[in-house]
């Protein structure tokens, strides 16, 4: 028999060998391995992190839509609070079946309505507060009362936003690879941040792609997600879930900055070549295919509030045959068929230019005899192999714009390339060359607007495509993207919408030069303001005809822009009659702007004009 301090001693013992084995995960095992106990947490997954509303009417309520809110971890999950939040709560509503728990790997539903307490768009988030980690976790929602960012005009010659109901005039930019190169939601915020407080208001953002992201050779986008779902091209979109979220996602996120996107549907690809792998693929393809694939897109983006179709993409209508054409008809008729709201138009190209929609798409366009038809923007495209010689590059700006504005049938139009900041390659453009492709489009007929572009934004540092040297994070406050944000401030302060270019030289009579020192000038069809452009500042000596200003007080008051500050001074005022000589104030570029003085215009580009 053991002594009582014996076993008291054994006791002891056998309790530190007990609490070791306890510590070291196992209890009698044999080697040297150890495991951890498993952590005793609640963990939340959401089905989405935001919702696009359809448009409706202020007042009225939209379809449910719902979020599902798992716990995927091993313990309850406390719930503190489920609420609307954000700067237009009072338009949205949930409910939910959450309660203040969800238990271990179950979920709950939540339910959100949007109705509207006035037009144009509205943002809010659903913010959940819980005991999981990331707590509070939020999903944006955005909707829109009744209207469209861009539109056509009720006589169908320019763009208007029916939600302020006021003209639009494109200050737009080159995304191109947003979508399909960028999975961080906040790379996306900042590039779209940025753009809504620079003016941009279109964006281009191809919706697939093959050539122009990552590496190159890849349709997958960031996050590996393919948008065929591993098929062929242009089939299988409805099962590849991921991937048409993301887009989903980066088309809302445009839209709550106020930002309309220029989705392309499929770059064509057959510049000077066609080779290209949708060229390829879209030429193999059965017409059932391609509009079953515009089908799908227009049923997916039909109610959203700020989208301009782009078909091709550096399409070809002559260097690969016609075949090409048939192709886009039918992607647009596909779409058509399911969104016969939004605006389409297209990207054209010849072999060595880039060339205006209406040179061999014409019979495409949207008309009372062609009620087939589907373009109902024009572009211009004035970007090519030759652009390396700045003068040749001037005369394919006046010579596409002279192509556009006397076509018949006529449809307004904008500019949608131009040789990019960083371009051509070898001897790209400097800023001053940069400005002037911008305002000559845009005087010389293009009065929709302009899309600007810089190869070191639109690849957002892909692998295949971004310049050495830059990176989009910082290109973004480089001076070309601050000049197309002056440009549109410009613009948007005077009569836009009713400029008709100086093509015949009756408003500038005298020292518009020509090539690239050429003025290009523009007057409103009313009278009210006349613009030009002067690319070689004093060197040049402009001589104007002060009588095509309309003014009841026979007056016009005179001022000078500086497009590479957005600074405006004023000259004088002067009598509408007669010729009056203007030489700009130094020799860099500068902008004349003529206005009525009875008309009480504010100094150019400091404050948007209301129609």
């Amino acid at each position: 028999m053991l002594r009582k301090d014996s076993r008291t001693h054994l006791c002891r013992l056998l309790g530190i060998v007990i609490g070791l084995s306890l510590l070291s995960g196992c209890s009698g095992c044999s080697g040297g391995g150890s495991s951890q106990p498993t952590a005793v947490q609640s963990n939340v997954s959401l089905s989405v992190m935001s919702l696009m509303f359809p448009q409706v009417g202020a007042g009225t309520s939209s379809s449910p839509q719902s979020v599902t809110l798992s716990n995927t971890g091993n313990a309850s999950l406390g719930i503190s609070s489920i609420a609307i939040t954000g700067t237009n709560a009072v338009d949205f509503a949930q409910t939910n079946t959450c309660g203040s728990s969800v238990g271990a790997e179950d979920s709950c539903t939540i339910s959100i309505t949007f109705t509207p307490t006035a037009d144009g768009i509205r943002t809010a988030s659903v913010t959940i507060t819980d005991n999981a980690s990331g707590s509070p976790q939020t999903v944006s929602l955005t909707g829109t009362g009744t209207g469209q960012y861009m539109t056509l005009s009720a006589s169908g010659t320019y763009l208007v936003n029916t939600i302020t109901n006021q003209p639009v005039f494109i200050t737009g930019d080159t995304a191109f690879s947003l979508s399909v190169q960028l999975s961080s939601n906040a790379d996306i915020e900042t590039y779209l941040s940025d753009r809504q407080t620079k003016g941009i208001n279109l964006i281009w953002v191809t919706l697939v792609d093959a050539d122009f992201h990552l590496n190159g050779k890849t349709e997958n986008d960031a996050s590996g997600n393919n948008p065929w779902n591993g098929g062929a091209d242009f089939t299988g979109m409805s099962g590849a879930t991921a991937y048409w979220s993301h887009v989903d996602y980066v088309l809302q996120r445009a839209a709550a900055h106020g930002i309309t996107v220029l989705a392309g549907t499929a770059f064509t690809g057959t510049f000077d070549s066609c080779s290209a792998p949708y060229y390829g693929s879209m030429a193999s393809a059965s017409d059932a295919t391609m509009t079953a694939y515009g089908q799908f897109l227009g049923n997916r983006y039909q109610s959203y509030p700020n989208i301009i179709w782009l078909l091709g993409g550096d399409a070809s209508y002559t260097l690969c045959s016609p075949g090409i054409a048939t192709k886009l008809n039918d992607i647009a008729t596909g779409i058509r068929s399911a969104d016969p709201v939004h605006l389409m138009t297209i990207e054209a190209t010849g072999s060595t230019w880039g060339e205006p929609s209406a040179l061999n798409w014409s019979a495409y366009i949207t008309t009372p005899s062609n009620p087939n038809g589907w373009i109902t923007l024009g572009t211009i495209y004035p970007k090519g192999i030759p652009s390396n010689t700045f003068s040749l590059e001037i005369s394919q700006i006046v010579s596409q714009n002279v192509t556009e504005t006397s076509s018949s049938p006529f449809v307004p139009y904008f500019s949608v390339e131009d040789p990019y900041e960083t371009e051509p390659g070898g001897a790209p453009y400097n800023n001053q060359q940069l400005r002037q492709e911008g305002y000559s489009e845009v005087l010389g007929g293009a009065y929709l607007g302009r899309l600007f572009g810089s190869s070191a934004i639109w690849p957002f540092n892909a692998t295949c495509c971004e310049p050495s040297g830059y990176t989009w994070q910082t290109d973004i406050d480089a001076t070309p993207s601050a000049d197309q944000q002056r440009l549109g401030q410009l613009f948007r302060s005077r009569e836009h919408w009713k400029m008709v270019p100086d093509v015949n030289h009756t408003v500038a009579m005298g020292g518009y030069g020509t090539g690239s020192t050429l003025t290009v000038a523009s007057r409103t069809s009313d009278g009210q303001t006349i613009i030009a452009y002067i690319p070689n500042g004093s060197a040049a000596t402009i001589l104007v005809d002060m009588s095509q200003i309309t003014s009841s007080s026979q007056t016009a008051r005179c001022w000078w822009f500086n497009p590479s500050s957005g600074a405006a001074s004023l000259i004088n005022t002067f009598a509408t009659s007669g010729l009056r000589s203007f030489t700009p104030p130094d020799s860099n570029d500068w902008v004349l702007v003529i206005d009525d003085a009875g008309a009480g215009l504010p100094a150019p580009g400091s404050a948007d004009l209301r129609e």
